[in-house]
């Protein structure tokens, strides 16, 4: 148990910070108690793992709220992840209590490669939620911004207005979560099948890495369906979503030609079996299905995406204090 661990590491941030002690969730009487303490364990691990990032001191706690969110802060000189406890059980029930997710009758791939993995596919998709909203608030943290003060939220309403700086914040936080799943795929694909792992099986995980966030990003309580650009404090999710598909393939298969492997696998084939699938499942998660209607808004929009995207792109090349070109910087070391 790392409760103990935890219940230190949160009466040290009340102690030394503006952090209100009524604010911390105490996970010990939890119907989910091993959840949480599994979490807290694993991810105030992982941030002293990522002080490289100058991110110190760090913790990672779980506040009251009941809703799926999470947020980033420094405040009083600490380095602050808040996942709201909502998020954990508001995961576990759009993910791992699907356990009829994959059915042979309407999923015969996935349920015969679901025989190969040590853990059945609704719970990776709930672990890969989980991993995605930490490190992008893990990113926040190390961007370092003007905004960190007074805490960045995943899940807005985008009440807040359009900022260019804030959607860049918002992507770049996208883009390094996404290259830490990458991390995460190719360790559990090695882990699951050895070294000698075939571009079919590393397919299938990025599938369901990607999807599982697709899910994740639909259940939001502010997306919207109407695809839009240089408006609310959010990129759309539509946005979001290709952007960090693509960049979890990305990373796979560049890392695995740099090391020599030989992985045939195009992005935007593997992007749209990602759309496949998600479709092919959103029935158990939405009475509607958000995912064709996804389809369609980025077909009706190619030319201001591709502008969009650009756009982004050439302000995060030349920007340094943004997480992932700290992570290119560290990586070039």
């Amino acid at each position: 148990m790392n409760y103990e661990s935890y219940r230190k590491k949160t009466e040290e941030v009340t102690d030394k910070t503006s952090t209100n002690k009524n604010h911390i969730f105490e996970y010990d009487l939890s119907p989910y108690t091993d959840e949480f303490d599994e979490v807290f364990g694993f991810y105030q691990e992982n941030l002293g793992i990522n002080e490289k990032y100058r991110i110190i001191p760090s913790v990672v706690f779980f506040n009251n709220n009941q809703t799926i969110n999470a947020k980033a802060g420094k405040i009083d000189d600490y380095y602050i992840i808040s996942l709201n406890m909502g998020l954990i059980v508001g995961l576990i029930n759009i993910f791992r209590n699907k356990t009829d997710l994959i059915r042979e009758e309407s999923h015969k791939e996935f349920f015969d490669f679901e025989k190969s993995l040590d853990v059945p596919i609704h719970d990776l998709m709930y672990q890969n939620a989980v991993h995605f909203t930490f490190y992008h608030e893990m990113a926040h943290l190390i961007q370092k911004s003007e905004f960190l003060e007074n805490y960045l939220y995943e899940n807005l309403d985008n009440s807040q207005g359009f900022s260019e700086r804030r959607h860049l914040l918002e992507l770049d936080a996208d883009e390094f979560s996404s290259l830490s799943i990458g991390v995460h795929i190719l360790d559990y694909a090695e882990k699951t099948f050895g070294s000698e792992f075939n571009s079919e099986q590393l397919e299938k995980l990025i599938i369901i890495s990607c999807s599982s966030i697709f899910i994740y990003f639909l259940n939001f309580k502010s997306y919207v369906r109407k695809i839009y650009f240089e408006k609310m404090s959010h990129p759309h999710p539509s946005i979001r979503i290709m952007w960090i598909a693509f960049s979890v393939i990305e990373y796979c298969t560049r890392t695995l030609e740099a090391k020599g492997k030989k992985i045939n696998l195009t992005t935007k084939e593997v992007y749209n079996k990602t759309l496949d699938f998600s479709e092919s499942i959103a029935d158990q998660f939405f009475t509607t299905n958000p995912v064709t209607e996804y389809k369609s808004s980025i077909g009706e929009v190619p030319l201001e995406m591709i502008s969009y995207i650009g756009k982004y792109q050439n302000l995060k090349n030349g920007d340094k204090s943004l997480a992932v070109n700290k992570w290119n910087q560290l990586y070039k070391k």
